[in-house]
């Protein structure tokens, strides 16, 4: 009900043709959803970002060495 209803911002690398970055927020209050007396208050962020080239590597490197 409340997650359907955010707003963000998207940044795309048109020439990659790839999402690089995005943040969606909600911040969304409901009153009377279980009755004449029920509230709710919903607060949430999505965030993630594409990593370079370099620092992919790295982890990838670091993860393959502790396993």
């Amino acid at each position: 009900m409340v997650q359907r209803e955010g707003a963000g911002i998207v940044r795309f690398d048109i020439d990659a043709g790839r999402i690089i970055g995005q943040q969606m927020d909600v911040d969304k209050h409901v009153v009377g959803f279980r009755g004449e007396a029920s509230s709710l208050h919903y607060v949430t962020r999505f965030r993630e970002e594409l990593l370079p080239d370099a620092v992919r590597a790295a982890e990838k490197q670091n993860r393959t060495k502790s396993q």
